[in-house]
């Protein structure tokens, strides 16, 4: 189905219910999380819509996770951008009951929030660009 990602070692996670928004992708994704053995201790979400993302933010965010796993005072490890924390962001293997939960339009912001006191954030300003409309592009290329 997807040639281009066989030779890369991950698994497809088709998510019937895509209609419903971002919340039902996040939910199909961490029901597939449930059967994998062992067990990780972090989930790394992100989204599709942030052309600014690299390698080096990525690895950035899951080494300062790596680093404070053992705290009980941060369960998240987030991006930092337009005042706020987002994803991309780390969750700690004790916040996957409540990604479960996840459903309809709703992502991971409001986990982030209900837990901002256990957030350990990572600047990231490139992160206020994103794609939602067909003008952001727009804007995005003559930046560039």
């Amino acid at each position: 189905m997807t040639p281009e990602l066989d030779s890369l070692g991950v698994e497809t996670i088709l998510n019937p219910a895509w209609s419903e928004g971002m919340g039902a992708s996040l939910h199909a994704g961490m029901e597939a999380l449930r059967c994998v053995e062992p067990q990780p201790k972090a989930v790394l979400l992100l989204v599709c819509d942030q052309p600014r993302l690299s390698a080096a933010h990525l690895c950035n965010l899951l080494d300062r996770h790596a680093a404070t796993r053992s705290s009980d005072n941060v369960a998240i490890t987030a991006s930092v951008y337009a005042g706020h924390a987002g994803v991309p962001a780390v969750f700690s293997a004790r916040l996957f009951p409540q990604l479960l939960l996840t459903s309809g339009d709703r992502g991971a912001k409001d986990l982030i929030r209900a837990h901002a006191a256990r957030v350990q954030g990572i600047p990231w300003p490139e992160g206020e660009w994103d794609l939602d409309r067909p003008e952001d592009l727009l804007i995005i290329e003559r930046q560039l």
